[in-house]
């Protein structure tokens, strides 16, 4: 079925419309935008929202720290639509803190009020871990665990401090012995 004309004409046309109004290359597609989303989700939330991912994930996939900076701002909202942007009347959250297993990126404690609390959290974190040892009778090895204190302000999430926590040695009580 023909319109308005013979088929070379209407091949003319379109020829001639791609000529002068090529498609847009430079713009991905919208299923390429969600592929990236998809796996700036992933790896937030397999690393957190660290410093840099954006940069990362270019390195590891190929293309433009802008591109996937544009990912991973759209991760985050995928990921907890209340955390961007900030509340309305202008007022900024009040900074929290978690803390973050260095190895496996697993959250282990959340929505800490300051970084004394998270302190207090990484105590007892590592008494619950000292009594359950002890209580399956594996006391005698020495176990390292490295963990994140994350500082997590309305969309970003930066380590603000390092803890290693040295499981199975006895924690000394008295640094200076009585002779």
């Amino acid at each position: 079925m023909q319109y308005g004309g013979p088929q070379r004409s209407w091949e003319y046309v379109v020829r001639n419309a791609l000529e002068h109004h090529p498609t847009p290359t430079a713009a991905p597609t919208r299923s390429e935008a969600d592929r990236r989303a998809d796996i700036a989700l992933d790896a937030l939330r397999e690393r957190g929202d660290v410093r840099g991912l954006a940069a990362s994930l270019a390195r590891e996939h190929g293309g433009s720290p802008d591109v996937w900076s544009r990912a991973v701002n759209a991760a985050r909202r995928l990921a907890d639509p209340t955390t961007c942007p900030p509340p309305a009347g202008g007022q900024a959250r009040m900074p929290s803190y978690q803390l973050r297993d260095t190895t496996t990126r697993q959250l282990l404690a959340h929505d800490l009020a300051d970084y004394a609390a998270a302190e207090a959290a990484l105590d007892r974190l590592d008494d619950q871990l000292e009594h359950d040892l002890a209580a399956n009778g594996e006391g005698a090895g020495r176990i390292r665990l490295r963990l994140d204190v994350e500082k997590v302000t309305a969309c970003t999430t930066e380590a603000v401090g390092h803890h290693v926590l040295i499981l199975g040695v006895d924690d000394p009580t008295d640094t200076l012995a009585a002779p």
